[in-house]
């Protein structure tokens, strides 16, 4: 893995573990950074995967229309 590409993506962790809502009664904060990573990380696979779909329902979309 690259190093600068590694920096980058630890920053964007940091910063998120930090910005966290403390007293949002629906959302609990995660104390533990490893916790937190993980949650993180299963979180923005999710995003990618939902951003994947758009993309493809789209797609198949502007086909059907073309």
């Amino acid at each position: 893995m690259n190093g600068e590409h590694y920096q980058e993506t630890l920053w964007v962790l940091i910063k998120a573990y930090f910005q966290q809502p403390l007293f949002d009664q629906n959302q609990l904060p995660t104390f533990n950074p490893l916790t937190f990573r993980r949650h993180y990380r299963i979180q923005y696979l999710e995003h990618c995967w939902q951003l994947d779909y758009e993309i493809e329902r789209r797609r198949l979309q502007l086909e059907d229309h073309w």
